[in-house]
């Protein structure tokens, strides 16, 4: 299912980074067929370093290092020369533990996250878990160029001076996003040979989860004037999203949210709602949480939310019906206290895509940081900065 939704009806929604900085034509959801064995430790010894030995179907469309093989989702290709495979929500089991072992402070590196987002952004990846190194790929599908989000792990010198070299090689500049200042201090070759942008909308608000949970203060007032005109028009109650009837619910209520608000078409917001149903239809495989509110007997609002380690939760996604007035602040409360209780000091509810209305809700809870993210653009050979 692919809903449109406008952007102005949904200022608290969640958002999700547009590693291709274009717009994005919303595919399929991923299918659910090949299956990887999880004593096999890099996919390069899997397919002798390169892609299958077949013509047929075969696309070179950006330059002799995109070899890829039109199969689905479970394809294996050469980029960069190394051997990957798209991503699909069965290579689970192989690539969540080098995710949760590695969280990083930014969202989109879940594996809840990249399942839910790849009917979008087509990504694949390169695993080497003997060392400990995840290298993920999305592709843009109008330009059909492969680009970087940022790898997971230390990667050695020798396998950085591979990588740049492969990149050279690239009919276009490669990029690579989603990246934290920490990464780049690691790497510092890679800090020398990209050109790096710091984009204000794509950095993250993190907040206290006990400043959510309890709006204590004299700067959450006006939360708590509408908590508190919210009681006096409705009651209601709290359930953990947890049964798959609960979920099917929840997809009813997108629904009934889109009926009632007729929201223009938004290709942003099409794409997001194509990650929620995938998210929905797939709760208890990709083991999210969530908190729900009823008024009455009436399903009115939901968050789906994760851990994302010990330190720091995620929210994903979340959606009220608006005739309920404060319904948004009495679901994003609840959820984190739902989040408190079980001990996770930090909330992280992305970032604002450089919209006015979500960035004025975001600011309204007063975050307590906002997480840059980087964007790194390889440079021209004659451009390379001195090494620092």
């Amino acid at each position: 299912m692919s809903l449109p939704m406008s952007r102005s009806s949904l200022p608290a929604r969640s958002t999700h980074p547009d590693p291709a900085q274009g717009e994005l034509v919303p595919q399929e959801p991923p299918s659910e067929g090949s299956r990887l064995t999880a004593d096999v430790h890099s996919l390069a010894e899997r397919t002798g370093g390169g892609s299958e030995d077949s013509s047929e179907g075969e696309r070179d469309s950006v330059g002799p290092n995109v070899k890829v093989k039109l199969e689905g989702e479970g394809h294996r290709f050469e980029f960069l020369g190394l051997a990957f495979k798209g991503l699909e929500i069965s290579d689970q089991p192989l690539l969540e533990p080098l995710l949760r072992a590695n969280p990083q402070p930014l969202t989109g590196f879940t594996f809840a996250a990249l399942a839910a987002w790849n009917t979008s952004f087509r990504y694949a990846f390169h695993l080497d878990a003997r060392l400990g190194q995840l290298i993920l790929t999305f592709a843009n599908p109008k330009t059909g160029e492969r680009h970087l989000l940022q790898p997971i792990g230390r990667i050695s010198d020798e396998a950085t001076a591979a990588l740049l070299e492969a990149s050279r090689a690239l009919p276009y500049p490669l990029r690579i996003v989603g990246v934290s200042p920490p990464f780049l201090d690691a790497h510092p070759r890679i800090a020398r040979d990209f050109a790096c942008d710091e984009s204000r909308e794509s950095a993250n608000y993190l907040y206290r989860t006990e400043d959510l949970a309890h709006l204590v203060g004299k700067r959450f007032s006006k939360k708590r004037n509408l908590l508190a005109q919210a009681r006096k028009l409705y009651e209601w109650q709290i359930e953990p999203l947890t049964a798959l009837q609960q979920a099917e619910a929840c997809r009813a209520l997108v629904q009934r949210i889109l009926d009632e608000e007729a929201p223009e078409i938004d290709d942003s917001l099409e794409r997001e709602l194509a990650a929620l149903d995938f998210t929905l239809r797939h709760f208890g495989t990709l083991g999210q949480r969530g908190t729900i509110v009823r008024v009455g007997e009436e399903l009115a609002a939901f968050s789906i939310w994760e851990a994302n380690g010990s330190a720091m939760a995620i929210v994903h996604f979340e959606r009220a019906l608006r005739r309920f007035k404060g319904l948004y602040q009495v679901v994003n409360q609840e959820a984190a206290r739902s989040i408190e209780a079980l001990g996770i000091p930090l909330i992280n509810r992305e970032e604002d895509l450089g919209e006015p209305g979500l960035r004025q809700a975001k600011l309204s809870y007063q975050p307590t940081q906002l997480q840059p993210s980087l964007s790194l653009t390889l440079r021209p050979c004659a451009e390379e900065s001195p090494l620092y």
